[in-house]
């Protein structure tokens, strides 16, 4: 009998809050509050990146060296500012590199002077990191200049074509993790020298002890010739 009466009892309803609560999935610290992800705007993050970039440029413009100097005796003479000044000869490089105008020797001078000099730096201070990348740099400009040997008279009538090599080669030194230099070793340069190591080897090995042996016969001839003229 009473369990049929129970049948007829009137259950204990939740509250509305109760329900809510029941509903909420628990959030990562057991409270059931709903938490909120905060989103940055693309517009926002590129406006940071490039306050960023900026500030480190006015820092290394700052730093103090032979660069700064020169740039400090520049101020003084023009009345520009360091950071107007390097504008303008960019802009100017870049002039002459869209025109044609010494376009070889600003592409030559961008592609091999700050490298040189970072490299120099990175060995006097004996920084293995810096050496690292800028080993890679040269090794992709000369694997880079091997290859306009053969294409230069090809492609050198091509509208921009300096411009274009410009900007390859400042991508290649650009100071980020992965820069040209490190996408072109690791895609192009490391798998080609993964399969082909051994037969280049081969001929290196050839080449010097052939090389060696001409070495000698010269020496041996030269040294023939001079006991000769002795004895005369």
């Amino acid at each position: 009998m009473k369990s049929i009466t129970s049948l007829f009892r009137p259950s204990k309803k939740s509250s509305p809050s109760q329900t809510r609560e029941a509903d909420q999935p628990p959030g990562a610290d057991g409270s059931t509050e709903s938490q909120e992800t905060t989103l940055v705007p693309p517009r926002a993050e590129t406006e940071s990146n490039f306050t960023l970039a900026r500030t480190k440029m006015i820092d290394l413009l700052h730093h103090p060296g032979v660069i700064s100097d020169l740039l400090a005796v520049a101020e003084r003479r023009t009345g520009l500012n360091r950071v107007s000044l390097v504008g303008v000869i960019l802009a100017l490089m870049c002039l002459c590199v869209c025109f044609s105008i010494g376009a070889g020797l600003v592409s030559g001078v961008v592609g091999f002077m700050y490298p040189a000099y970072e490299s120099v730096k990175a060995l006097h201070f004996m920084d293995k990191e810096k050496e690292k990348r800028w080993l890679t740099y040269w090794v992709v400009f000369s694997f880079f200049h091997v290859l306009e040997f053969f294409s230069d008279h090809l492609v050198w009538w091509m509208p921009f074509y300096w411009l274009v090599k410009t900007i390859f080669l400042v991508w290649c030194m650009a100071p980020v993790s992965q820069n040209g230099s490190m996408v072109i070793y690791t895609f192009i340069i490391k798998p080609l020298y993964s399969k082909h190591h051994e037969d280049i080897d081969h001929v290196m090995d050839n080449a010097a002890r052939e090389a060696g042996g001409l070495l000698e016969m010269a020496a041996e001839k030269a040294r023939r010739i001079s006991v000769q003229s002795e004895g005369k």
